[in-house]
């Protein structure tokens, strides 16, 4: 790369240093300084060239024998000599102000301070470990960790055109997911073109996948979305929960390899099976007899291996009817003589049935059809069953069926036919009761979308007989692998350098590993005014922010990252039973038994909810 695509200026609004640290490439990076006095601006233009690699005391020398002496940082006067702190390093005393000072604390000497640590951040956030620019720049481990302390977490996202196709007149966004764990949390990666965005969480008990998505909708403006992932089922339920109709899901499954899923809507839901390599030229995969026969797909009706809930605010006038239908047909089918399954099965179906009538109706859509189909089957429930069954069976019948209010008059009619009485009056107790069984299946208005899939055809892909929504949702996949094997590897590719800062440091918190992602993505210009903005010269040799620090407490469960004498450093979960000043006294559950632990080898430490 020219140099000149390298050159860029920082500048350093300069206000002294609040507190002393101890002592603690730039090429192509050029610094100034925002300050209004003459002679301290001269001194800094020339103090900031200077490499940040030299030794302190040829930066030292370099100072006093240009200039004779050392300017006080607080006000920029002149200093003299003045003998040794107790440290035995010399100290210099500010005619002015009168502030007694070392001399690696006065102005120039802060400066070149500053910009070392800049430069040690700014190689730490393109992957140089801390022990080695220790070594290269001469910074202690401690004042960089503590340096790095002060830095924001910064979310690792990339802005360009988002990948979108027009198919059949819709606009699809496609979308590569996955996720790189470190211990239990890891980062959720999204590819979409030139968008790229992360997420901490965990895919499993689908921490971050609120935030994940939103952001994700807001960013692509789109008719549908398409989203290419690994089979991980409680990610495609809440794609499905979040995105309903709108969403395509194209799971890979990676415990068969070559066997693909495709959740999609169309005239309701419908779940496409098919191999890896359907647009391509066949590949023979390690479970091949597990696998559908090459060029062969499967279509069912409903979704197949995964079953969301969804509010009803959030559900479509078809879905409902679709979900009321499928209830329907069951009523149809059931086998009313079963004493237990009428008890235990048929009376929650019921008040469920009755929700999803009510809903309807509260959106003024016509019923008319689903009423009459539920009067046939009361009329054949009667002419089928009031004549050959005890009088236990038909109360259970009658009690399961009363849960459908919205036909409370044939209801009525049925005990009377069966059971030779009217259905009982209700007390007001027995009315509340019912209006909360009501809602109580649905879990605060949530219904269930899916029910047993229905196989509606298996063969082979290019027959005459295929349905139309097989052939819709095949001819958009054509349209994105043509020629590709239908895999996720674009989102490994695309991440693999947070892949490898993430496994590369066990002790480094996600939040720092899509720090440092960040940074390497950036020019080195960009960077460093980040870091100039983010780390100020009034935090050099600052102790990091409280909030950032643990207190550990007795009885508490922790993550912790330790390092043991021989420098391995193990992931562990401890209960801590008592602390000491260097030392703590914990279960650890990895040993499974009471460890001391040194607290100056614990790198890393999360609480844990209890």
């Amino acid at each position: 790369m020219a140099d000149s695509q390298l050159v860029s200026t920082v500048e350093i609004p300069y206000s002294p240093p609040e507190r002393d640290g101890k002592r603690p490439v730039d090429s192509g990076v050029r610094w100034t300084v925002d300050v209004d006095d003459s002679e301290m601006k001269e001194r800094a233009e020339f103090l900031l060239k200077l490499d940040p690699g030299l030794p302190p005391e040829d930066v030292l020398w370099t100072v006093y024998d240009k200039w004779g002496g050392f300017l006080c940082r607080e006000c920029g006067s002149p200093t003299v000599f003045d003998g040794q702190n107790g440290a035995g390093t010399t100290s210099v005393l500010c005619n002015e102000c009168e502030r007694n000072m070392s001399v690696w604390n006065t102005y120039e000497l802060t400066l070149w301070r500053y910009k070392k640590m800049v430069s040690a951040l700014a190689h730490h956030g393109y992957g140089g470990s801390v022990e080695d620019i220790s070594g290269l720049l001469g910074v202690g481990k401690g004042a960089l960790d503590e340096a790095r302390t002060c830095l924001s977490n910064l979310k690792y996202s990339r802005t360009g055109e988002a990948e979108v196709i027009e198919y059949d007149g819709l606009r699809i966004g496609i979308v590569t997911q996955d996720m790189v764990y470190k211990g239990r949390e890891g980062v959720m990666l999204g590819v979409s073109g030139g968008l790229q965005m992360t997420e901490i969480g965990n895919e499993n008990t689908c921490e971050g996948l609120d935030t994940y998505f939103d952001e994700l909708e807001e960013k692509l403006d789109v008719d549908k979305l398409l989203v290419l992932m690994d089979m991980n089922i409680p990610v495609a339920k809440k794609l499905l929960e979040l995105f309903q109709e709108k969403v395509i899901i194209v799971l890979q499954n990676h415990s068969n390899w070559g066997d693909v899923h495709v959740y999609f809507y169309r005239g309701g839901w419908r779940t496409l099976r098919l191999r890896t390599d359907a647009f391509t030229e066949p590949s023979r995969k390690f479970d091949e007899e597990d696998l559908l026969g090459v060029g062969e797909i499967e279509l069912y009706k409903g979704l197949k291996g995964v079953s969301p809930r969804m509010s009803f605010k959030d559900v479509s006038e078809d879905t409902l009817r679709d979900r009321v239908k499928e209830l329907i047909t069951q009523f149809r089918n059931t086998d009313w003589d079963a004493d237990g399954r009428v008890d235990l099965v048929m009376r929650p179906k019921c008040i469920r049935l009755n929700t999803l009538l009510r809903e309807l109706q509260k959106r003024e859509s016509d019923i008319t059809e689903h009423l009459n189909d539920i009067r046939e089957i009361l009329e054949d429930i009667v002419n089928e069953y009031a004549s050959k069954l005890g009088k236990s069976v038909k109360k259970k019948i009658v009690n399961a069926w009363s849960r459908l209010t919205m036909l409370e008059d044939e209801v009525n009619s049925l005990s009377e036919k069966i059971l030779k009485e009217p259905l009982p009056s209700k007390t007001n107790e027995e009315k509340s009761s019912d209006k909360k069984d009501a809602s109580e299946p649905q879990k605060e208005d949530n219904v269930k979308i899916s029910t047993k899939p229905e196989l509606l055809y298996r063969g082979p892909m290019d027959s005459p007989s295929v349905p139309e929504e097989a052939l819709w949702i095949l001819g958009l996949l054509e349209a994105i692998f043509d020629g590709k094997e239908i895999t996720t590897n674009l989102c490994e590719g695309k991440f693999g350098s947070m892949g490898m800062t993430l496994r590369s440091g066990r002790s480094m918190y996600l939040e720092r590993a899509l720090t440092r992602v960040h940074l390497q993505n950036q020019d080195v210009g960009t960077t460093y005014r980040w870091l100039v903005d983010d780390y100020p010269i009034k935090d050099l040799g600052k102790r990091g922010e409280r909030k950032d620090r643990k207190q550990i407490e007795v009885g508490a469960r922790y993550r912790i990252t330790y390092e043991d004498r021989y420098g391995v450093k193990t992931e562990r979960e401890i209960e801590v039973i008592e602390k000491k000043k260097k030392t703590l006294d914990a279960y650890c559950h990895l040993r499974e038994d009471t460890r001391t632990f040194r607290r100056d080898r614990i790198k890393n430490i999360v609480p844990l909810q209890q």
